[in-house]
């Protein structure tokens, strides 16, 4: 009896070992891989100014400020010196870049030689003008639709780059799901394999022992597999674990080359607002100097005029001083030439 109940349990304890070995989770496939959008075209601001050739002068319409040159630099300014006269229907309008315009001088002094523009007829200034602005528009226009085109092509590329990555993804899953439809078959194959084995077990019962051994030689071979597929699991995690920690590090290597480069435009930009904060002051101080010396001129010019009058002044009294012993002179002959005449 003893032995007839080891016989009835070891079957069943072995198709429960088989059944959840069997019973394996396929994980559900992947959602689609969407790529980050592609960065758009980088807007450049450009500066649009009058150009007077005759005297390298620039005016910027927008700001009301002129650019001149002045003792080997430049000055802007909302007025002009007095020894700069303009004349305003004698200009160029040009586009540029940069809101520095004289950083350009040299380029634009080439394209509008000063030489060129002296002693021009006004209507022949206003033709060439006009030519010149229709060619700027002509060639605005061609740059426009050269950008409009390289924007389609651009988005051609795109569109076909969507595709193919819609189409591997696409491949993909379709791959993925014949692996699952593979891996599914082998499990029913493993199944089925088993419930044969287990009919053959129960058909050659009386061959227990040799039953018992290739059993016992399964275990260890599935015992094996389990050894084999745990230390694959087990390399397969520690190569994630490697690609995160190499992904981590090219994040974080990123952020601060990120970090670097905002402080390198932080310094630049600062930078450039302490030069445009000493031009000012440079400027400011050129104006109240100048400022302080015409009003010390004109302080000079009122004191010598002062002592001009007082000198004047001083001198009349003078002349008049001497001319009062002569009027009594002239006033005293009558007298005498009376006196003689009675004598």
């Amino acid at each position: 009896m003893f032995f007839l109940k080891r016989i009835g349990l070891f079957p069943i304890g072995l198709l429960l070992f088989l059944a959840l070995d069997g019973c394996r989770v396929v994980p559900p496939p992947p959602g689609p891989f969407l790529a980050p959008p592609l960065p758009g075209p980088v807007a450049i601001e450009r500066w649009r100014y009058r150009y007077y050739p005759d005297v390298e002068v620039y005016f910027n319409p927008s700001t009301n400020l002129y650019f001149y040159p002045e003792g080997g630099g430049w000055v802007s300014g909302r007025v002009l010196p007095p020894r700069i006269h303009l004349n305003l229907n004698h200009y160029e309008s040009v586009e540029i870049e940069d809101d520095r315009p004289w950083r350009h001088h040299p380029e634009i002094l080439k394209r509008y030689p000063r030489e060129r523009y002296r002693n021009y007829d006004e209507r022949q200034w206003q033709r060439q003008r006009a030519e010149r602005e229709r060619e700027m528009r002509e060639r605005e226009a061609r740059e426009r639709r050269q950008r409009e085109e390289e924007a389609r092509q651009r988005q051609e590329r795109e569109r076909r780059e969507e595709e193919a990555r819609r189409r591997n993804e696409r491949e993909r899953h379709e791959r993925e799901a014949r692996e699952r439809r593979q891996r599914e078959e082998e499990v029913r194959q493993r199944q089925d394999r088993e419930r044969r084995e287990e009919e053959a077990r129960r058909r050659n019962e009386r061959e227990r022992q040799e039953f018992e051994a290739r059993e016992r030689r399964q275990r260890e071979e599935e015992a094996r597999q389990r050894q084999d597929r745990e230390r694959r699991e087990e390399e397969a995690r520690r190569r994630n674990e490697r690609e995160r920690q190499e992904r981590e590090a090219r994040e974080r290597r990123q952020r601060e080359e990120e970090a670097r480069q905002r402080q390198d435009r932080e310094r630049r930009e600062e930078e450039a607002r302490r030069r445009n904060e000493r031009e000012r002051q440079e400027s400011e101080a050129k104006e109240r100097a100048r400022q302080e010396q015409e009003k010390r001129d004109k302080e000079k010019a009122r004191k010598e005029k002062e002592k001009r009058e007082k000198a004047k002044k001083k001198r009349g009294e003078e002349e008049s001083e001497e001319a009062a012993p002569e009027q009594d002179n002239r006033r005293d002959e009558p007298q005498e030439n009376r006196r003689r005449g009675w004598r």
